[in-house]
């Protein structure tokens, strides 16, 4: 019996599906399109010092500790704490559970299906209110999922965003009293995803003489005792603004790094890196944020004192 030869053709086919398919829904396919091919010409990025940026940074923190994330958790893109839990996401669109020390992590849950490629920027920020999960990214809606508490997800009603908001692309989220309220990718304001209204924020004496504030890159957002605490990706720092009048009121540097978002927790600002395929996962970075807010204010009384006291009779 005479066996007969596949066609050049069909083999060309094959090896092309099987081409798309690693570029299209595999990590080191998508690191090859997007952080290699279409980096092509491109400048590269440049991590920098927030002393160099557009703000007058109050201080330079350092890391209280590092945590190493468990082996499973590979680019996350969004952390929060709530109640006994920390929930972190990754660019895959998986959610993980842990406990408050970042162990026993949960088998990951994939929450969104579909092709990997896609599937980046779409779930850049999580914010989560009792058992419901709120995403934030490219979605054109904000998507919900129940907590079945076993380390599961059940997708709920997405929220219909405002229209003059619904096709801008987030990065980061936060719940407050009066709401959630959002970062962007392409702007450095805070947007209150209920109304829909998008907030400037005053940088006052803290923005150096000709310097453009729109170079800084927000891509994470937390929120605790009428402040808003903003994570800026460029020129890392920890921006804190009023939550109502949207004044800064100090600036802290940090090591600079793709940092991808921030939990605040008992005092504690907890950042997640994100890093592509061939860098090496960073351990979460712990900043004591409740001292540092506390030398910046003694710092601040220390200034003012010494402008207001009067003179001594010599």
């Amino acid at each position: 019996m005479k066996i007969k030869k596949k066609p050049a053709l069909f083999t060309a086919a094959v090896v092309l599906a099987a081409g798309a398919y690693v570029v299209m829904n595999t990590r080191l396919g998508v690191h090859f399109a997007l952080d290699v091919i279409s980096e092509i010409g491109q400048p590269k990025d440049v991590l920098t010092s927030a002393t160099d940026g557009p703000l007058i940074v109050t201080a330079m923190l350092s890391p209280t500790q590092t945590i190493p994330l468990p082996d499973a958790i590979e680019q996350p893109s969004g952390i929060k704490h709530r109640d006994d839990a920390i929930y972190i996401s990754t660019d895959q669109t998986e959610i993980f559970t842990l406990d408050t020390e970042f162990r026993n992590a949960s088998t990951p849950f994939t929450l969104l299906g579909g092709l990997l490629l896609f599937k980046q920027g779409s779930l850049e920020g999580i914010e989560v209110r009792g058992d419901t999960l709120f995403a934030i990214g490219e979605f054109g809606v904000m998507p919900t999922w129940s907590n079945n508490r076993d380390g599961s997800w059940t997708r709920a009603d997405d929220v219909v965003l405002p229209p003059d908001i619904a096709e801008l692309e987030f990065s980061g989220i936060t719940d407050t009293p009066h709401g959630l309220f959002a970062t962007m990718e392409e702007r450095p304001v805070i947007v209150n995803l209920d109304s829909g209204s998008t907030h400037d924020l005053s940088y006052g004496e803290f923005l150096k003489d000709d310097a453009d504030p729109s170079v800084l890159t927000f891509s994470g957002l937390a929120y605790a005792n009428g402040s808003f605490f903003i994570l800026s990706e460029t020129y890392t720092s920890i921006i804190i603004a009023d939550a109502t009048t949207f004044e800064l009121r100090t600036v802290f540097g940090i090591e600079p790094s793709a940092a991808a978002d921030l939990s605040l927790f008992e005092g504690q600002i907890y950042i997640v890196i994100d890093h592509n395929y061939t860098e090496q996962r960073q351990n979460v970075r712990v900043y004591d944020i409740d001292a540092a807010m506390r030398r910046a204010t003694e710092s601040d009384d220390r200034s003012q004192d010494t402008v207001t006291r009067p003179a001594e009779n010599p």
